[in-house]
């Protein structure tokens, strides 16, 4: 169950699933809350233009958060990132590096 607030006079739409996809025959409930779809904070996405990020670090900013799992977890490996964006291990770590000095990302070990 999702509650939303509405104020006076605002309206919402609920749209169906999408439909069966033909190239893989399957269907996907998109969710929001951690099924397929991950959100980064509205105000960090409203920052993100005004941080001098590069392209090779939107890129894999963007493909992190896309590879989440429930709870934030993101299993993929440096190298695995770098195939995904057909980019080397070295480029891919080093803006892996700079999220993780900004506190955008954090290892746990």
């Amino acid at each position: 169950m999702v509650a939303i607030r509405l104020q006076p006079g605002e309206t919402v739409t609920v749209n169906p699933s999408p439909e069966l996809e033909p190239a893989t025959g399957k269907q996907e409930n998109f969710d929001f809350l951690g099924h397929t779809f991950y959100m980064a904070s509205k105000e960090l996405s409203a920052k993100l233009p005004f941080i001098g990020l590069t392209a090779t670090e939107y890129d894999v900013w963007h493909t992190v958060l896309g590879a989440q799992l429930k709870g934030g977890i993101v299993p993929i490996t440096v190298i695995k990132l770098g195939e995904r964006l057909g980019i080397g291990r070295k480029e891919a770590g080093e803006a892996l590096a700079r999220f993780l000095e900004m506190g955008f990302i954090w290892l746990e070990r």
